[in-house]
C-alpha cells in the first residue's frame, strides 16, 4: 500500500491510492479552509465537480426587494443542488436553472450579511463561495414617509414648499441636529439654504 499527495493554492487536494488483491482504487479527498468541509469521493481520470462562477453581489437597499442570481459551472454533471445554511433570514434561494439560483428578499436593516452558498452535483462533488452582502438605507432622495432612514445616517422629518421648489428636510441620526436643507434641484445635493426658508412641515 503506498499514499501520494497533490497541493494546489486554495483547494488541498490527496490522491490516496490502494493496491488489494491487485486492484487499485483512489479516493479523491477536496479540503476548503473557508468552509471547513470535507468531501470524499471515488473519481475518475477527468471527472470535473462543479464550481461557482459569481464572485460578488449587488448592493442591497434597506425595505426593498433585492434579486441577485448566482451561476455555476455543472462540470460534467448538467444539474446542481444549491444551498445556503448561513444566509441571512430574509434571502431565500430559488432555482432558475440547473446551473443558477435566484436569491430574493427583503432585507429590513443595513449592515453586511456575510454568508456562503454550496452548490453540489449528483455524485455530491461540490463547490463554495463565500459573500458580503452590503445592505445599505435608500437614497434621501427617494423616501416619502416620516421618520424614514436614508443614505448618510439622515432622518426624513419633512419637506418644504416655496415657490422655488420643494426642498426635504433631514435630520442627523446621531443626535437629531438639524441639517442643511435637501434639494432635488441642488448640485451639491445638500444645499446650504438660509434659515428664512422657513419650517418644514
Amino acid at each position: 500500500m503506498f499514499s501520494r499527495s497533490l497541493f494546489f493554492a486554495g483547494l488541498v487536494t490527496a490522491l490516496l491510492m490502494s493496491v488489494y488483491d491487485s486492484k487499485a482504487v483512489a479516493q479523491t479527498y477536496q479540503f476548503r479552509y473557508y468552509t471547513n468541509s470535507v468531501f470524499m469521493g471515488n473519481t475518475e481520470k477527468g471527472e470535473m465537480g462543479p464550481s461557482i462562477l459569481t464572485s460578488s453581489l449587488p448592493v442591497a437597499v434597506v425595505n426593498q426587494q433585492y434579486e441577485a442570481q448566482i451561476e455555476a459551472s455543472a462540470g460534467d454533471v448538467g444539474n446542481l443542488n444549491f444551498s445556503s445554511s448561513d444566509k441571512p433570514s430574509w434571502m431565500s434561494l430559488h432555482p432558475v436553472s440547473g446551473t443558477v439560483v435566484e436569491l430574493s428578499g427583503i432585507p429590513l436593516t443595513a449592515g453586511t450579511a456575510d454568508f456562503s452558498v454550496t452548490v453540489t452535483d449528483s455524485q455530491n462533488r461540490f463547490g463554495s463561495a463565500h459573500y458580503n452582502l452590503s445592505v445599505q438605507h435608500p437614497p434621501c432622495s427617494d423616501v416619502s414617509s416620516m421618520g424614514d432612514l436614508c443614505e448618510d445616517g439622515l432622518i426624513y422629518v419633512g419637506t418644504y414648499a416655496s415657490d422655488g421648489g420643494s426642498f426635504k428636510y433631514f435630520l442627523t441620526q446621531d443626535n437629531l441636529a438639524p441639517m442643511v436643507w435637501y434639494s432635488y434641484a441642488d448640485s451639491t445635493r445638500y444645499g446650504a439654504l438660509a434659515a428664512a426658508i422657513g419650517e418644514p412641515t
